[in-house]
């Protein structure tokens, strides 16, 4: 049965009846408004036919005049059928939009559907008078061809397209993900439970207002506008905004929750994108040098920076931007999982004192580029161009820079370059050559306050992992935050680090003050609104520590750092089943993260034998941390003596970290023994702040020595 064209129209009486009938397109140049083109296989389900009947009745609600839709639902699919185009599908093929199924089988070069229906079009869509690419009313450009895409494609798939659209393939996805699984999204499919976290509704809405965009641009095209052929960019608007303002080339990525929140993940998130939402991806290196990729990473964080401390846009956080480098992710997947409308991306090349850099921002809803542009400078004008690249984005997205404080930046060319490097390592956790290299940086310029700044958050995480030498790295971290204050006493990351430094010193009212100093003057630090998380859950206000988590999230959702606040807070609440959802959408990302989670989940819920099963899919190696988690299955078990036996035997490693100790001594009512392990920690002033959240402590509670420790802590008593 072939559907030559479907209009859509309701009439009611009891019921929602849907009338098909034939008609034209809207355009009488054209026979259709809509192919639809697909593989057989494709729709041995009905998905294909499901789809179309959902995009009908979507067009129907959302285009004023009836739109007519090409569907043959027993398509030929090989050329052994035929080796020709019949004439009739020559001519239904003559349509204002193609819409093509893409899958796993789709792009196979032999069959029906792709030659003689994908490139077929291709090639009569670039010859006919509107041509392929049309300018849209608002002076983007869209093309006529809008693929549907319902599988993640082999790396080979996805050039072949690409080849024959010359160009990146931007496809509205219709994508169920789980672990191993890449399949068609369907209508009951929860959006929860899929790692896309796209819903089939808001998918088939998606494609009416594309349909519906082009179709009013070709009804009513610009004036004076021509065809665009392939290949062509959107010319920008003349004119440039130049303003000089210093930036700050300092974005972390890793924050302080994990001090104390041991496991470590790294997860997505799919947030509904605001107008005003960015993400800037890394710049590619187009060097010669492979080790000048520093500068590349450096000028995208610098920018990004930038952007950050405009109030009316939301910018995602350096981590999860960060995460897309080296991938070749669609850019609508991208906005989808990172909660954005736009994606800033381009390249550097640097030969000797010579830059060439080229950026452009691009709509992710639809893949639309909306403005593009080429610098060549010198690099002695690299503090003016990444100005000037962060002006020209803002100016495309109708936002000023007016109204900023300065950022704090070297002007000295040695120490900024140095300070890059370290930024670089940082952010591959090689903490010994950042400190190096900051440390460098700051011999050139020591009145830099985003390197001292820098260099005092280094200082916190090798506090954090140095059990031995906590209480000294604390203290040079916070003279350096100090240090930083006050030379730039507006630079919101200083008072997020002091804030920390007061953390540590059991000054809560004055952390609140500073992480509320930092939010105020960077209303996207991501991670202060985490450290804020740890401040709340330190004071046992678990509600307000989830809020704060939540916005980390949001700004920042690849940070593995701030689900783990989520995902732990959840925790202590015993709400398990939240903690769990959190915890599951990490499991491909990052396996070990989510085992590990889910193994002290297990734990502290007392299910013994399934904690005991993904302790086994960890595979941790021999050692005292297997002992101590085998001995805490083992107590659960009933096997009480042989699990303490089996904990004391491990005890006083140069390693251990004391707050952990006494969390295991507490869950196997060691009451004594942990609090003497409470005690060394608190001297430490290290992990003892998650002593009214860590659930191992729970045996504690209530003790007078547990609420004496409170109040030498100065925390609210239970």
């Amino acid at each position: 049965m072939i559907l030559a064209a479907v209009k859509v129209s309701t009439c009611y009486s009891r019921a929602k009846l849907i009338i098909f009938e034939l008609m034209p397109s809207i355009s009488s140049s054209f026979e259709y408004d809509i192919f639809i083109s697909y593989r057989h296989n494709d729709n041995r389900s009905g998905w294909v036919t499901e789809f179309v009947k959902a995009l009908q009745e979507e067009l129907a609600a959302t285009i004023k005049e009836p739109v007519s839709v090409y569907f043959d639902t027993n398509p030929h699919d090989g050329l052994l059928e035929t080796h020709n185009v019949s004439k009739s599908l020559e001519g239904k093929l003559k349509c204002l939009i193609f819409i093509p199924i893409i899958s796993q089988t789709y792009c196979d070069v032999k069959s029906f559907a792709w030659q003689h229906e994908f490139c077929a079009f291709n090639k009569l869509a670039k010859e006919d008078q509107l041509g392929r690419d049309i300018k849209l009313g608002n002076g983007n450009v869209a093309s006529r061809i809008l693929p549907i895409k319902i599988h993640d494609l082999d790396a080979e798939d996805n050039a072949i397209i690409e080849n024959e659209i010359e160009g990146a393939l931007r496809a509205i996805e219709f994508i169920y993900k789980e672990s191993g699984v890449n399949r068609p999204l369907k209508l009951t499919d929860s959006k929860h439970e899929n790692q896309n976290k796209t819903d089939y509704r808001n998918q088939v809405n998606k494609a009416a207002n594309a349909v519906k965009e082009i179709v009013a641009s070709i009804k009513n095209p610009l004036p004076h506008a021509r065809r665009i052929t392939t290949n062509e960019v959107p010319v920008r608007p003349e004119g440039n905004i130049k303003k000089s303002i210093a930036i700050i080339s300092l974005l972390f990525l890793l924050g302080l929750a994990g001090y104390f929140l041991y496991p470590k993940l790294f997860v997505s998130s799919n947030l509904g994108a605001i107008d005003k939402s960015i993400a800037v991806l890394p710049f590619v290196n187009m060097s010669a040098d492979p080790e000048q990729e520093y500068f590349s990473d450096g000028i995208s964080e610098e920018v990004l920076n930038l952007l950050a401390k405009i109030p009316q846009l939301k910018v995602t956080g350096r981590t999860s931007s960060f995460y897309y480098k080296g991938k070749n992710e669609d850019l609508r997947i991208i906005g989808q999982k990172l909660g954005v409308a736009y994606v800033l991306e381009g390249s550097v090349r640097r030969e000797g004192e010579q830059l060439r850099i080229t950026a452009q921002l691009i709509r992710t809803s639809d893949g639309t580029h909306l403005w593009s542009e080429t610098y060549d400078r010198k690099l002695e004008g690299i503090f003016k161009l990444q100005d000037e690249i962060a002006a020209d984005v803002l100016k495309e997205l109708k936002l000023k820079l007016l109204g900023l404080s300065s950022l704090p930046v070297t002007k000295n060319s040695e120490a900024h370059n140095l300070f890059l490097k370290g930024n670089y390592y940082f952010n591959k956790a090689d903490i010994v050559k950042a400190v190096d290299f900051y440390q460098r940086a700051l011999k050139f310029d020591s009145s830099d306050a985003a390197t001292w700044t820098a260099l005092a958050t280094t200082k916190f995480l090798i506090a954090s992992n140095n059990f031995m030498h906590a209480e000294e790295n604390f203290l040079v971290a916070k003279r350096c935050a100090e240090k930083a204050l006050a030379l730039d006493e507006n630079f919101s990351d200083a008072h997020r680090v002091k804030g920390l430094a007061e953390l540590f010193d059991f000054k809560w009212d004055k952390a609140e003050l500073e992480f509320n100093m930092a939010l105020k003057l960077d209303p996207n630090n991501s991670e202060a609104y985490r450290n804020m998380g740890i401040l709340k859950s330190t004071l046992g206000r678990s509600n307000e520590a989830l809020n704060y988590f939540k916005k980390s999230v949001e700004l920042n959702p690849l940070n593995f750092f701030n689900l783990n606040g989520e995902g732990w807070t959840y925790l202590s609440m015993k709400e398990y089943e939240q903690a769990a959802n959190i915890y599951k959408e990490v499991a491909e990302l990052n396996p070990g993260a989510f085992k590990w989670f889910m193994f002290t989940l297990y734990l502290y819920s007392d299910q013994p034998q399934l904690a005991l099963k993904y302790l086994n899919e960890l595979g941790i190696p021999e050692g005292d941390d297997k002992i101590r988690a085998l001995a805490m299955i083992d107590y659960l078990l009933g096997k009480k003596e042989k699990a303490i036996k089996m904990v004391r035997n491990t005890l006083g490693r140069y390693h251990d970290s004391n707050f952990d100790i006494a969390g295991i001594l507490a869950f196997m009512n060691e009451k004594d023994e942990a609090f003497k392990w409470l005690e060394k920690s608190l001297q430490e002033r290290f992990r003892i702040i998650a002593i009214k959240q860590d659930p191992g402590l729970a045996n504690l509670r209530g003790d007078p020595r547990y609420v004496d420790i409170l109040k030498r802590m100065h925390l609210p008593l239970e």
